[in-house]
């Protein structure tokens, strides 16, 4: 049975892709510059501002490493074992 490949990488254009994959690593790198300054000039900002940040780190964290553990414990494997299956006949 073969799978079924949902992904639009494959009718993007050589440019998209580039700006797909690098999306993530800009905004990470952003918001850890900005996380840094939020910590160095603390008293300049208020405390709503850092709790906020406190969460997007927090979660880009969980972004980063959570899918590489989900994809290396076997998590997502066993995940797609319960999609549901679609026959697709090729003419």
């Amino acid at each position: 049975m073969t799978e079924v490949d949902n992904s639009t990488d494959k009718y993007s254009t050589p440019w998209m892709l580039k700006i797909k994959a690098s999306i993530r690593p800009i905004l990470t790198y952003l918001f850890t510059f900005l996380y840094i300054y939020a910590f160095i000039y603390r008293e300049h900002l208020k405390d709503v501002y850092i709790s906020g940040l406190n969460t997007i780190m927090v979660t880009i964290i969980i972004f980063w490493f959570g899918e590489r553990l989900m994809r290396n414990s076997g998590i997502t494997d066993f995940l797609k074992s319960y999609a549901p299956k679609h026959n697709n006949k090729e003419e």
